[in-house]
């Protein structure tokens, strides 16, 4: 696990990403997303951590506690 993820998805072709935690750079999601890469994120528990990851860009959030996480996101739109 490094900070190449984007990097080996345009390499490959992906369309997709999945960052984590501590592996994760506001200029890693720019990169993808100018890339028409989509951004997954796993996972986040924490409504006020995925409230951040959703500012920051990531379009998907895998999460064990939907409804917290859900509910702290649907006040951002």
């Amino acid at each position: 696990m490094n900070f190449t993820i984007v990097e080996h998805a345009l390499e490959y072709g992906c369309k997709k990403v999945q960052f984590c935690k501590n592996l994760t750079t506001q200029a890693m999601i720019d990169k993808a997303h100018a890339h028409s890469i989509k951004c997954n994120f796993f996972y986040c528990d924490d409504p006020a951590e995925a409230v951040k990851l959703v500012q920051m860009g990531v379009d998907t959030i895998l999460t064990n506690d939907y409804f917290p996480v859900a509910q702290a996101i649907a006040k951002l739109r």
